[in-house]
């Protein structure tokens, strides 16, 4: 396995999955071992044109009771749907960083609000499809580090502790559960993998 990051390019990305429809499997493992698997048809990257724009849903073929493997995990109780589905929050939204913002994404936005754009994607040290804001309350009234768990709901750097000293990757809507915490403490992950291949089954 890769030790470390490795960023294969966004522009590949879209390449390979405009071709043929593709799933997305994205692989959880906490630091107590606990696991989470779930994947999703659908998947594509749009071009440069279209802001690297992401395309998700959950497989139909779950939803239909088809194929009970595509949502998995080390605990039953889990409502593994629930936690899938966080990740439709982000469906059709374009690629941001800290230096460039789409206009056709935050036209609508006060200038305020686009600051949080910039400064979030600061904040996570990365580009990411962020969700567009929807109360605009959240920037009157919340702190940024709060403001930007509302445009990242799912991530590979989550920064959720008022320190740096606490960064780790997180799943913003899986939470502790084992009565040690508040039970809205978000699991901290020991890896995140994501892979895609085409959807010929």
């Amino acid at each position: 396995m890769h030790a470390g990051e490795f960023w294969i390019g966004l522009d590949f990305v879209h390449q390979v999955t405009q071709s043929e429809p593709h799933l997305l499997q994205i692989d959880l493992l906490d630091i107590d071992d606990n696991y989470v698997s779930m994947v999703y048809d659908g998947f594509l990257i749009g071009g440069k044109d279209d802001g690297y724009r992401f395309y998700v849903s959950i497989s139909s073929k779950f939803l239909k009771g088809i194929r009970k493997d595509l949502l998995l995990s080390s605990n039953p109780h889990w409502n593994i749907t629930e936690l899938a589905s966080i990740v439709l929050r982000h469906n059709r939204t374009k690629f941001i960083t800290s230096d460039h913002i789409n206009p056709s994404q935050t036209s609508s936005l006060t200038s305020k609000q686009q600051l949080f754009y910039r400064e979030c994607s600061t904040w996570f040290r990365s580009g990411w499809w962020y969700v567009s804001p929807t109360r605009s309350s959240i920037y009157d009234k919340a702190p940024l580090l709060d403001s930007c768990r509302h445009l990242n709901l799912f991530q590979l750097m989550a920064p959720l502790e008022s320190s740096h000293d606490h960064l780790s990757v997180k799943w913003n809507n899986w939470y502790h559960d084992d009565g040690d915490g508040d039970g809205h403490t978000p699991r901290q992950l020991r890896y995140i993998m994501m892979k895609i291949r085409p959807d010929n089954r």
